[in-house]
């Protein structure tokens, strides 16, 4: 057995665990959603198939002018409609369920800091394109819930 093999195994296995550990939490405390969020959340729905459809076209007609890597024709698609719902959905408070506390854009905003040092660091132009839209992917929401809280808090003065 080469050490790419146990590699794998080992990813495959750390991210079973890690869904399980998901699953087990989601169960116990679900997230509840009032009617007007569901609302919200339907709507942002849509507009997140409708921007995976026309990223896809958009991939499609750009793959033809330039080289694009073969993952991109999957990720940008997928982390561009789930941008557009996140960021729908922060900004309209429907995100995070009623029973539910906002952490993650402190999480969300030292993830994008790493990825767009790394941009800087890497010497590959591949690198910095996947890094730089890592680093967009989590900056952008992160962001978004900054203004969030902050408009909110304006609000409640």
């Amino acid at each position: 057995m080469n050490s790419m093999d146990t590699n794998t195994i080992a990813i495959i296995g750390g991210i079973l665990i890690g869904l399980i550990a998901v699953i087990g939490l989601r169960k116990s405390n679900p997230t509840k959603f009032d009617e007007r969020q569901k609302m919200i959340r339907g709507r942002g729905y849509k507009y997140g198939f409708i921007s995976m459809m026309l990223a896809d076209i958009a991939v499609y007609l750009l793959s033809n002018l330039m080289p694009i890597p073969r993952f991109f024709f999957v990720l940008i698609p997928i982390f561009i409609s789930d941008l557009i719902f996140m960021t729908y959905t922060i900004l309209n408070h429907a995100y995070y369920g009623y029973n539910k506390k906002n952490n993650t854009p402190i999480l969300l905003t030292v993830l994008g800091i790493i990825w767009l040092i790394a941009v800087f660091i890497n010497p590959s132009l591949e690198d910095k394109i996947t890094n730089g839209f890592l680093s967009l992917i989590c900056l952008i929401p992160a962001v978004s819930i900054w203004i969030d809280r902050y408009k909110t808090e304006r609000d409640d003065e």
